[in-house]
């Protein structure tokens, strides 16, 4: 009887044996023996590894030589970074996505336009740090895109915790200062230029000064994404799909008036309460804090007759749902008298029907979230990409619109989210 040895194999099937090992596990097997090495060289396996690792089926090598370089030179340290995050940045927060690009990872800060309303916009992306995967050991760059200079980055494996350093600080801070400086030329309608978007460009930067000049990192923490999977079972219909009335949660765009568009997570805290947690905020509620409370066990259905006035619908009861969510009607809307440029607003005069309406709350507080208070709310579901908020003391309509784009997986999923 002869001893059975991997060279008794053939290569195709070690090679399928070796596709089921970790990446950095490849390295150690490599040295146990000629057959290994020479399996361990074939780029195909490594083409594999990426993929399985990115969670992507094609992976651009970009100017990488191999897949064998792209893991060793940049996956096999940098991947655990790659997910999404809200950076820490005083009151105002920033979504941050670390992804795969072509042979590269790149961190790009995203938030909603400096204007009021522009829900409908795309997010304003710029490009904060870029790690090149064809060097050894990887290039690190500092707002490659705007002006170029090097940075250092380490992550808590732990906590997901991500801390960059920019070591050059200067140049920093004028390439913030004449990008602050072109959004100050934005102005609206009657020429006047937007003095709440100077106001927080200018203390975006003084933050930003003080964190360079004393050599602080920029600190940015995980940012789970919810799905459809984390939608309560019992708010779902018996056939397991989700009812017009609720919403998926997930990343939406909202209008704040004079702070412009800010990006608001929303997430089922329970079966019968939805949260919208700010990623990016303001002076007044700042980033971090819950920004909208639903109450999906207190429906209203007020007529039109009582839609008119902001009192009346301030005053209807909460009578507590007894019924599946799915079975609430469809109903008119209309935006009360009360609401400020109601008529002139493109947005919002066009809807006339919504799923479902509930009560709900909104956080507002004072400049630098001073006495913070929840004000009673109405929640309006027009449909799963498009939610609503009269908020009655503040005299708005103020409308969320869905993110609707995918972004890169996380690759170390045993962390907790900042939400």
């Amino acid at each position: 009887m002869s001893l059975f040895t991997l060279d008794n194999l053939p290569e195709c099937v070690i090679l399928e044996i070796l596709k089921r090992c970790k990446g950095e596990d490849l390295a150690a097997v490599s040295l146990t023996c000629t057959t290994l090495y020479s399996v361990t060289s074939i780029d195909s396996l490594w083409k594999h590894i990426c993929q399985r690792e990115l969670r992507q089926d094609v992976v651009d090598l970009g100017s990488v030589k191999s897949y064998r370089m792209l893991y060793a030179n940049l996956l096999h340290k940098y991947k655990s970074i790659l997910g999404v995050y809200q950076i820490e940045w005083d009151h105002y927060g920033s979504l941050l996505e670390i992804k795969y690009d072509a042979g590269n990872i790149k961190g790009i800060s995203m938030e909603g336009t400096v204007e009021e309303g522009k829900i409908f916009d795309d997010l304003r992306e710029e490009v904060l740090f870029t790690i090149k995967g064809d060097t050894y050991p990887p290039e690190l760059i500092c707002l490659p895109d705007i002006d170029p200079h090097s940075l250092t980055i380490s992550f808590d494996q732990a906590t997901g915790k991500l801390e960059s350093r920019c070591k050059n600080s200067l140049r920093h801070l004028k390439a913030f200062l004449c990008r602050l400086e072109q959004e100050a030329n934005i102005r609206d309608g009657d020429g006047e230029e937007f003095s709440f978007q100077r106001l927080r460009g200018f203390m975006k930067l003084r933050y930003l000064k003080e964190q360079l000049e004393n050599d602080k990192p920029m600190i940015s923490v995980p940012l789970i994404l919810p799905c459809a999977d984390d939608v309560p079972a019992t708010l779902r219909k018996s056939d397991g799909t989700l009812p017009s009335q609720i919403i998926t949660p997930g990343l939406f765009k909202g209008d704040y008036s004079a702070h412009g568009v800010e990006l608001i997570l929303f997430k089922y805290i329970s079966e019968n309460e939805l949260h919208g947690y700010k990623v990016t905020g303001d002076r007044n509620v700042s980033a971090g804090k819950i920004s909208l409370k639903c109450f999906l066990d207190y429906p209203v259905n007020p007529t039109l007759e009582e839609q008119k006035s902001m009192e009346s619908l301030q005053n209807m009861p909460k009578v507590k749902r007894t019924g599946p969510v799915h079975e609430l009607p469809k109903q008119r809307f209309k935006i009360p008298d009360q609401v400020y440029g109601a008529q002139e607003s493109s947005a919002v005069h066009v809807l006339d029907h919504c799923f479902a309406r509930y009560h709900g709350q909104c956080q507002i507080a004072y400049d630098n979230y001073q006495h913070p208070s929840f004000i009673p709310t109405n929640f309006v579901v027009f449909n799963d990409n498009l939610i609503g908020a009269v908020i009655f003391q503040l005299q708005k309509v103020s409308l969320f619109r869905r993110v609707e784009r995918s972004f890169q997986p996380r690759f170390n999923q045993n962390v907790n989210s900042v939400f």
